[in-house]
């Protein structure tokens, strides 16, 4: 069974880089980065999105590669307890 704390950390992972994102969005319409016109708006808004998703999938994938380790280093402790494979009566 898994650890609920690591879904809970990568989740508190993803809602600060969303939160991170979010402001330097906000930042970028608030100091005229971006014109007034709707269009120049959506705009910023899409790279937002896109940052964040970006932010998402790299979490992601450094959440999976630490379940990967983590089974590995399972599987490892798992046969050094069982001892070598083939040793019994035969």
């Amino acid at each position: 069974m898994l650890d609920t704390a690591v879904p809970r950390r990568l989740g508190r992972w993803i809602l600060g880089a969303l939160l991170i994102a979010g402001l330097w969005w906000l930042y970028g319409l608030k100091s005229g980065h971006y014109e007034d016109s709707q269009e120049s708006k959506l705009a910023a808004f899409l790279s937002f999105l896109q940052l964040g998703f970006a932010l998402f999938l790299v979490l992601t994938l450094r959440w999976l590669l630490f379940l990967a380790k983590r089974v590995a280093q399972r599987r490892r402790d798992g046969r050094h307890e069982q001892g070598p494979q083939g040793s019994g009566p035969g």
